[in-house]
């Protein structure tokens, strides 16, 4: 018998478990009120302006990408997740795709929920963006491992 770690329908478990994670963290995000979510960008934000010694217009930029970048990352992982988990037990891309549309949509509408914040079109469109690359590289990795992988025999 082989040990557990080799096995798929271990492998499939555990990717499944951090896409529901994954899923959760990023709603949970969501609700958090708008001071809050300022704080938690301004970290990030706060210290890369004090290195450039600039404000103003440049901190307003910077806090506007470091946001939107954070809802891109958020669903290229989420994307990631299910490019692992669609090689290791396929599913129809139909649902796929759907599953990260409806994970932005429903990821807007509970920030509608959140004290000062309000949903938007645009960052359905980032996470989108975001699920839809993460979920490209997994298949462009694979891809490149495998043709790699004919070259070898080949020689």
């Amino acid at each position: 018998m082989k040990p557990f770690w080799k096995n798929r329908q271990f492998w499939r478990f555990v990717v499944l478990a951090l896409i529901g994670v994954t899923t959760a963290v990023i709603w949970r995000l969501s609700l958090v009120p708008a001071g809050e979510s300022s704080r938690q960008s301004e970290q990030i934000v706060v210290p890369v302006v004090a290195a450039t010694q600039q404000g103003g217009d440049f901190f307003d930029y910077l806090f506007i990408f470091v946001r939107k970048m954070a809802h891109f990352i958020e669903f290229f992982g989420l994307g990631l997740l299910w490019g692992l988990y669609n090689k290791l037990r396929p599913r129809p891309l139909p649902f796929v795709w759907l599953y990260g549309l409806g994970v932005g949509v429903l990821d807007e509408l509970l920030q509608g929920l959140a004290p000062g914040r309000a949903p938007g079109m645009m960052d359905v469109v980032l996470d989108y963006c975001g699920y839809f690359c993460g979920f490209a590289l997994v298949f462009a990795a694979a891809d490149w491992y495998w043709r790699r992988k004919k070259r070898k025999q080949r020689k």
